[in-house]
């Protein structure tokens, strides 16, 4: 009689690759959503969130995606 394939062998065989970009694409959703609720709860005043807490502006944002743009570029140019 012929012998069943190996275990490690089937189970290899039977693994989706879908379920991890499917679960860190819901929690990267979820995380999201949990943040976004404080910002929209601070806007309409109900909550307020302490000022050590909030990030700064529009320009506090570009220099710091400048600085990192900046680090990355290769060293020998």
């Amino acid at each position: 009689m012929l012998d069943r394939r190996p275990e490690k062998l089937r189970s290899q065989r039977d693994i989706n690759l879908w379920r991890i970009p499917l679960a860190l694409s819901l929690g990267s959703i979820a995380l999201f959503g949990i943040t976004l609720i404080p910002d929209i709860l601070d806007a309409y005043g109900v909550i307020h969130i302490p000022w050590w807490l909030t990030m700064g502006s529009i320009d506090d944002a570009r220099a710091i995606l400048s600085a990192m743009m900046g680090v990355s570029r290769p060293c020998w140019r």
